[in-house]
């Protein structure tokens, strides 16, 4: 838009300069022809509007940038006040999370120190704990070890009688 109106401006000068020219040509002349002198004033006169028309079109499309651009800028400096205060908002909620993440912190701390004594007695605790938990282990894998020997060694009884039994029951028949 901005080109067509500086293309205009040149087209405008040029006509300007070939007004001048004929005019300084006519003057220099003398030509006293009022056909002539008529022609010229009409082409003056037709320069000059066309000039005026060619500045009212640019001051138009230059008052219209010149709004489009402001509406824009307060668009922009709109969402940046709005930017601003989202992050003045995020700021905010995160220093009153510091502020209670710290009495937090702080009240825990004490507690550690008030139970700092406890900690060391529980952790022996369940260090015996764990102790007796590994004793019960032990335990409960013998015992089975010793019932899997019990019923395999039933078993080998169980066979032994049976063998018995049919070995008596042989003898018996046989005597």
């Amino acid at each position: 838009m901005a080109q067509n109106g500086y293309s205009l401006i040149n087209f405008q000068m040029k006509q300007l300069v070939v007004l001048a020219l004929m005019l300084s040509l006519a003057l220099s002349t003398s030509i006293t022809s009022p056909q002539l002198l008529v022609e010229l004033q009409s082409r003056t006169e037709n320069v000059i509007d066309d000039g005026v028309d060619l500045l009212e079109q640019l001051l138009a499309t230059t008052e219209q940038q010149y709004e489009q651009v402001i509406q824009e800028n307060e668009a922009e400096q709109q969402q940046l006040k709005d930017q601003v205060a989202s992050k003045e908002q995020q700021l905010y909620d995160l220093q009153n999370t510091c502020m209670v993440m710290s009495d937090d912190l702080a009240l825990l701390k004490q507690q550690i120190e008030l139970h700092g004594d406890d900690t060391a007695y529980f952790r022996n605790e369940i260090i015996k704990d764990n102790r007796r938990i590994e004793v019960l282990e032990e335990l409960r894998c013998q015992q089975s070890k010793n019932w899997l020997n019990f019923i395999k060694s039933s078993k080998y009884i169980l066979n032994l009688i049976e063998f018995f039994k049919k070995s008596h029951l042989k003898l018996w028949i046989i005597r």
